[in-house]
């Protein structure tokens, strides 16, 4: 962290929100009214030693306080003005930090619209896609043809014979019946799907991944209650810290009663892993690791066990929708399966001892990388805090799976990662550990390890996803991870220029630009961002 930090907007909506004056903080803080507005005003940084106090009165973390929701909002914004929908609107990136500083409430309700907008737009598209699939197409015309040619039929049968038996017209109308039937089902499929009905997730402000993203970002990874509830399960199932997985699944088995049970993918659960309440049994694929199963029987005593606990995390948390809520519940059962097999003290403590050599906490507590790395972004806790770090996972397409950051990295909302990122490089050295320290645009330089993991899926023995998972710090703390080891921090030669993502990144230089920047202050030469013809 910087030795003083730009938070004037953000300590001035805490202390309005607290109801608390500048004369009655400033007292508290031990300067002068005046000295807290010109902060407040961002003609004046505050120092670390003054953050501290600030975080005292407040009762929050530093670096809960530390995260700077304005620069997340004017980073959320540039994305948003960088669809090319806004091409012509000619609003720059000081504009928008005019925005960001004077109504900031403004520029989070134009991000609101903008989510609307994105999801009517993917609506409309599926449904092209839909509606212009030949298959579809085809099989509805049949599907219409084969029910009304009945209907007709018999509809003439009855209409040009009137003198039919009882028993013929009794006949000929129950077939009438079940094929209109039958017609009003396939009308009804079409217009599911005009409306969109049998879309999973179609309409809604914001997607679940984005809503339980936003609530995990904004609690600072960290929840006490639920480190308090992984504590009392590893008391009450006799836990000891250097169990092997065996005696670890032994236990937890034993005591709350869930039997794991492997079965071959092709055959299995429809999923990775599947309990089922009445037998207790938890079903899982064969082909997950040791590691990863134990961590599936763990998630599931934190649904099973301590229900209550993760449900009373998610009640204030704003979310919107079933699909929310249950997405966020079993991200925070992960939380509390990573918080029994990797508890707080014993796993901060052998964090700094090794330096944040993710591989050697894999063999100290026998879980894997991915489920490591994201244990160590939670390491919040007030008074006994790790190094603040962010954690990327992207596909092999390079979508981002999975964000967090505390570290000040801004990770793209919307758009894909910086293709000069490590996240991409790290697919070229499967297995190897990649090293990079990025310089974004504004100064701000990170130190970053990447490294490729493979997970089953559901379809075959041999199915595999290949992604790859990366953490990383400010340069300022690389020195306490030892992958910065054998690196010149302060030399600009190691250092590699990157970007959030192309639409709002200016670097005219880049010869990995996949768009042209929509935001900037000035014309820039159409030599840089034309397209080659190759």
């Amino acid at each position: 962290m910087a030795s003083s930090i730009w938070l004037g907007n953000k300590l001035r909506r805490i202390r309005r929100e607290t109801g608390v004056t500048q004369v009655a903080l400033a007292k508290d803080l031990g300067i002068s009214p005046s000295y807290l507005n010109m902060i407040e005003r961002n003609q004046r940084p505050m120092t670390l030693r003054l953050l501290e106090r600030t975080a005292d009165v407040f009762d929050i973390s530093p670096d809960a306080l530390a995260q700077d929701d304005d620069a997340r909002l004017l980073v959320d914004l540039m994305e948003m003005f960088g669809d090319p929908v806004f091409r012509e609107c000619g609003v720059t990136r000081d504009d928008l930090r005019d925005i960001v500083n004077v109504t900031p409430s403004a520029g989070r309700a134009l991000l609101d619209f903008y989510r609307v907008f994105r999801s009517t737009r993917e609506d409309v598209e599926w449904l092209r896609e839909r509606m212009t699939d030949d298959d579809f197409m085809s099989t509805s015309a049949y599907e219409l043809r084969s029910a009304l040619t009945p209907i007709r039929s018999f509809a003439e049968i009855l209409h040009d014979n009137v003198d039919l038996e009882p028993g013929d017209q009794r006949r000929f109308a129950g077939i009438l019946v079940r094929e209109s039937e039958r017609l009003a089902e396939i009308i009804g499929r079409m217009l599911s799907l005009s409306s969109g009905d049998d879309q999973a997730g179609m309409g809604g402000l914001r997607l679940p991944e984005e809503q339980v993203t936003d609530f995990v970002q904004d609690r600072v990874n960290y929840f006490e209650s639920l480190e308090a509830a992984a504590a009392d399960a590893r008391q009450v199932a006799g836990l000891r810290d250097y169990d092997s997985q065996a005696g670890v699944v032994e236990r937890l088995s034993e005591h709350y009663g869930i039997t794991v049970r492997a079965t071959p993918s092709e055959a299995g659960p429809s999923s990775l892993a599947r309990f089922d309440a009445e037998t207790g049994t938890l079903f899982v694929v064969e082909s997950l690791s040791p590691a990863s199963r134990l961590f599936q029987l763990a998630k599931q005593v934190g649904l099973s066990a301590f229900g209550d606990v993760i449900d009373a995390c998610t009640s204030d948390g704003g979310l919107d929708g079933e699909a929310a809520h249950q997405l966020c519940r079993s991200v925070l059962a992960g939380y509390f399966a990573g918080a029994v097999l990797m508890p707080y003290d014993a796993f901060l403590s052998a964090a700094e001892e090794g330096r944040y050599d993710v591989k050697r906490l894999q063999d100290r507590f026998q879980t894997s990388f991915e489920q490591v790395c994201h244990r160590l972004t939670t390491l919040q806790r007030p008074g006994a805090t790790g190094v603040p770090l962010h954690f990327l996972k992207v596909d092999i397409a390079g979508n981002i799976c999975k964000r967090f950051a505390i570290s000040g990295l801004r990770i793209p909302r919307y758009g894909g990662v910086c293709p000069r990122a490590i996240l991409h490089s790290a697919f070229m050295t499967p297995g190897q550990t990649s090293r990079q320290i990025e310089r974004m645009p504004d100064g701000s330089t990170f130190f970053t390890v990447a490294r490729t993991v493979s997970k089953p899926t559901i379809g075959g023995p041999s199915s595999l996803r290949h992604f790859v998972v990366a953490i990383g710090c400010d340069v300022a703390h690389a020195t306490s991870l030892a992958y910065s080891d054998g690196i010149d921090l302060a030399s600009d030669a190691a250092v590699v220029p990157v970007g959030v993502t192309c639409r709002v990144c200016d670097r005219t230089d880049c010869g990995q630009r996949a768009h042209p920047p929509v935001l900037r202050s000035a014309p820039i030469e159409e030599a840089a961002t034309a397209p080659e013809n190759t």
